[in-house]
C-alpha cells in the first residue's frame, strides 16, 4: 500500500511541475527509485505557488495554506533592464531559490523561504 501511496505522490508532483513529456519518463524514472529505496518524495504541498503579477514586475508567492501572497518587486528593486520588454518572462522554482528572467537577458533569484532578493544582473 506504502507503494501506491508513494507513485500517487510522485504522480501530483509531476503534474503540479507541469513536466514537459520529454521529461516525464526521466521524471517517473526517478520517482519510483525514490519509492524503491524507501526514501521520502518530497510533498507537492512543500512547494509554494507562484505567479506573476498582472503588471508583470513582480512575483506572487503563496506558501502552503496561508491566506495571503507575498509579493516581491523584482523589476522595483533590481532596475529596469536596458534591452528587451520590462517584465518578468520566465521563473523556475529549484529547492530553495525561484530563479527568475524579465528583460532580454537579465536574471534575479528570490531565496525561500525568506524571500530574499539577489540581483544577478545582465548579460
Amino acid at each position: 500500500m506504502e507503494w501506491i501511496k508513494c507513485v500517487a505522490t510522485v504522480a501530483e508532483l509531476i503534474v503540479r511541475r507541469a513536466v514537459r513529456r520529454s521529461k516525464l519518463a526521466v521524471a517517473f524514472f526517478v520517482a519510483v527509485s525514490f519509492c524503491a529505496m524507501g526514501d521520502e518524495v518530497p510533498s507537492p504541498h512543500a512547494a509554494p505557488a507562484v505567479g506573476i503579477s498582472e503588471d508583470g514586475r513582480s512575483l506572487e508567492i503563496k506558501f502552503g495554506s496561508e491566506q495571503g501572497t507575498h509579493r516581491v518587486d523584482i523589476l522595483g528593486v533590481c532596475g529596469e533592464p536596458a534591452v528587451g520588454p520590462h517584465r518578468i518572462r520566465s521563473f523556475q522554482i529549484r529547492r530553495d531559490t525561484i530563479d527568475v528572467t524579465y528583460g532580454k537577458h537579465c536574471s534575479a533569484r528570490v531565496t525561500l523561504p525568506g524571500l530574499d532578493l539577489t540581483c544577478l544582473g545582465c548579460d
